[in-house]
Protein backbone atom coordinates (compact mmCIF):
# COMPACT_ATOMS: atom_id res chain seq x y z
CA UNK A 1 0.00 0.00 0.00
CA UNK A 2 2.97 2.23 0.73
CA UNK A 3 3.90 2.21 -3.01
CA UNK A 4 0.92 3.31 -4.48
CA UNK A 5 1.58 6.73 -3.22
CA UNK A 6 4.48 7.20 -4.22
CA UNK A 7 3.91 6.08 -7.78
CA UNK A 8 1.20 8.44 -7.59
CA UNK A 9 3.55 11.72 -6.65
CA UNK A 10 5.88 10.61 -9.35
CA UNK A 11 3.37 10.50 -12.41
CA UNK A 12 1.23 13.34 -11.32
CA UNK A 13 5.42 14.72 -11.03
CA UNK A 14 5.84 13.75 -14.37
CA UNK A 15 1.99 14.76 -15.46
CA UNK A 16 2.76 18.39 -14.03
CA UNK A 17 5.96 18.89 -14.73
CA UNK A 18 6.63 18.39 -18.48
CA UNK A 19 4.44 20.70 -19.78
CA UNK A 20 5.36 23.56 -16.79
CA UNK A 21 9.11 23.70 -17.29
CA UNK A 22 9.15 22.20 -21.30
CA UNK A 23 6.98 24.04 -22.64
CA UNK A 24 5.93 27.36 -20.64
CA UNK A 25 9.88 28.02 -18.93
CA UNK A 26 11.23 27.06 -22.18
CA UNK A 27 12.81 23.88 -20.81
CA UNK A 28 12.90 22.91 -24.36
CA UNK A 29 15.46 25.57 -25.33
CA UNK A 30 17.41 25.77 -22.62
CA UNK A 31 18.52 22.63 -21.72
CA UNK A 32 19.58 21.53 -25.03
CA UNK A 33 21.10 24.97 -25.82
CA UNK A 34 23.56 24.30 -22.14
CA UNK A 35 24.58 20.96 -23.15
CA UNK A 36 24.92 22.30 -26.41
CA UNK A 37 27.31 25.19 -25.25
CA UNK A 38 28.72 23.91 -22.14
CA UNK A 39 26.85 26.73 -20.85
CA UNK A 40 29.52 29.77 -22.40
CA UNK A 41 28.42 33.07 -23.50
CA UNK A 42 27.64 34.80 -26.04
CA UNK A 43 26.91 30.64 -27.77
CA UNK A 44 24.00 30.19 -25.04
CA UNK A 45 22.56 33.40 -25.53
CA UNK A 46 21.93 33.24 -28.96
CA UNK A 47 20.67 29.21 -29.29
CA UNK A 48 18.14 30.52 -26.68
CA UNK A 49 17.11 33.65 -28.67
CA UNK A 50 17.25 31.51 -31.63
CA UNK A 51 14.48 29.35 -29.43
CA UNK A 52 12.43 32.45 -28.71
CA UNK A 53 12.28 32.92 -32.28
CA UNK A 54 10.99 30.13 -33.45
CA UNK A 55 8.30 30.04 -30.55
CA UNK A 56 7.22 33.53 -31.60
CA UNK A 57 7.15 32.66 -35.45
CA UNK A 58 5.64 29.37 -35.56
CA UNK A 59 2.79 30.86 -33.11
CA UNK A 60 2.44 33.72 -35.44
CA UNK A 61 2.47 31.70 -38.30
CA UNK A 62 -0.24 29.96 -37.16
CA UNK A 63 -2.34 32.04 -35.72
CA UNK A 64 -1.64 34.45 -39.36
CA UNK A 65 -0.37 37.06 -37.04
CA UNK A 66 1.05 40.04 -39.44
CA UNK A 67 4.62 40.12 -39.55
CA UNK A 68 5.39 43.42 -37.98
CA UNK A 69 3.48 42.66 -35.19
CA UNK A 70 5.66 39.18 -34.82
CA UNK A 71 8.57 41.25 -35.56
CA UNK A 72 7.20 43.79 -32.31
CA UNK A 73 7.08 40.84 -29.83
CA UNK A 74 10.84 39.36 -31.15
CA UNK A 75 12.66 42.69 -30.20
CA UNK A 76 10.76 43.11 -27.16
CA UNK A 77 11.75 39.01 -26.16
CA UNK A 78 15.18 39.82 -27.53
CA UNK A 79 15.24 43.00 -25.15
CA UNK A 80 14.26 41.46 -22.27
CA UNK A 81 16.53 38.39 -23.05
CA UNK A 82 19.75 40.56 -23.12
CA UNK A 83 18.33 42.46 -19.66
CA UNK A 84 18.24 39.80 -17.94
CA UNK A 85 21.63 38.22 -18.67
CA UNK A 86 22.93 41.53 -18.12
CA UNK A 87 21.57 42.21 -14.61
CA UNK A 88 21.57 38.16 -13.54
CA UNK A 89 24.65 36.76 -15.24
CA UNK A 90 24.83 33.84 -17.28
CA UNK A 91 21.91 31.25 -18.21
CA UNK A 92 24.03 28.15 -17.25
CA UNK A 93 22.15 26.05 -14.88
CA UNK A 94 19.35 28.19 -14.31
CA UNK A 95 16.38 27.55 -16.10
CA UNK A 96 14.72 30.13 -14.08
CA UNK A 97 16.69 32.74 -15.35
CA UNK A 98 15.26 31.88 -18.78
CA UNK A 99 11.82 30.88 -18.32
CA UNK A 100 10.97 34.32 -17.08
CA UNK A 101 11.62 35.64 -20.43
CA UNK A 102 10.06 32.57 -22.41
CA UNK A 103 6.57 33.22 -20.55
CA UNK A 104 7.03 36.52 -20.76
CA UNK A 105 7.09 36.36 -24.23
CA UNK A 106 4.38 33.85 -24.38
CA UNK A 107 2.44 36.52 -22.45
CA UNK A 108 3.46 39.17 -25.01
CA UNK A 109 2.32 36.90 -27.50
CA UNK A 110 -0.90 35.80 -26.57
CA UNK A 111 -2.10 39.57 -25.81
CA UNK A 112 -0.94 40.89 -29.27
CA UNK A 113 -2.97 37.23 -30.90
CA UNK A 114 -5.98 38.14 -29.04
CA UNK A 115 -5.81 41.79 -29.62
CA UNK A 116 -5.85 40.96 -33.29
CA UNK A 117 -8.88 38.67 -32.64
CA UNK A 118 -10.65 41.48 -30.58
CA UNK A 119 -10.25 43.91 -33.53
CA UNK A 120 -12.11 41.13 -35.59
CA UNK A 121 -8.71 40.20 -37.72
CA UNK A 122 -8.95 36.17 -38.59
Amino acid sequence: MRTLPKVFHEVLVIIVGVPVVGILMGGAYSLPAIRITKGRDPWLTMLLAVGLSITVLGIGIITREPWVHLAVVLVVAGLLLVAMRSLFGSFKGNLERFGLVHMATLLLLWIVVLRGRVHGRL
